[in-house]
C-alpha cells in the first residue's frame, strides 16, 4: 500500500516541517516515494500565485518544486473508476469538504493507498463515512477493502 499526500500534508511535511509528520512519513513509506494528486498541484500553484509577499511566494515555490521533482504525480484521470470514486466519497462527506479533496481521496482508493491529511474535517468525515452506512462504505464492502486515513495533527 503506498501514500497519497493531500495538500494539507504536503505542507506539513515541506513547510512546516511538523515533526510528526514528518517521523510518520520516514516510517511508513519504507524505501517507496509518497504521492500527490494533480489537484494538489494545482493548489499549490495557486497558493505561489495568490502569495502576499515575497518571503511567501519564494517558500510556497519551493514547496511546489518539491512536489513537482521528488514525489510521485498521479495525474487527473478521465478513467470511469476514478470518476465513479469521486462521485462515491463526494456524495459521503458534506459539501464543506471541497471538490478537490474528493478528488484526491478518490485517487487513493483508486490506487489503493492511505490517505495522509492534517486536515481535521477530512479525516473525520471520511472515518465516519467508512465506519458507517452510505455508498463509500457499500463501495469498500463490496471490493473487501478498507480506506486507510492517516491524520496528522499540528
Amino acid at each position: 500500500m503506498g501514500l497519497m499526500l493531500d495538500t494539507s500534508a504536503v505542507i506539513g511535511w515541506v513547510e512546516l516541517q511538523d515533526a510528526g509528520l514528518v517521523r510518520w512519513l520516514l516510517e511508513a513509506a519504507d524505501d517507496g516515494v509518497p504521492a500527490i494528486h494533480a489537484v494538489t498541484l494545482g493548489e499549490l500553484e495557486r497558493g505561489v500565485l495568490e502569495a502576499p509577499d515575497e518571503a511567501t511566494k519564494a517558500r510556497r515555490g519551493a514547496t511546489l518544486r518539491f512536489s513537482r521533482e521528488e514525489l510521485t504525480v498521479v495525474p487527473l484521470s478521465a478513467s470511469a473508476e476514478q470518476a465513479h470514486l469521486f462521485g462515491v466519497v463526494s456524495s459521503a462527506v458534506s459539501r464543506k469538504v471541497s471538490h478537490n479533496d474528493c478528488w484526491i481521496t478518490a485517487a487513493a482508493l483508486e490506487a489503493d493507498d492511505a490517505l495522509v491529511t492534517m486536515d481535521h474535517r477530512l479525516a473525520e468525515q471520511l472515518r465516519s463515512a467508512v465506519d458507517g452506512e452510505g455508498h463509500l462504505a457499500d463501495w469498500l464492502a463490496a471490493r473487501e477493502r478498507t480506506l486507510e486515513i492517516k491524520y496528522c495533527s499540528r
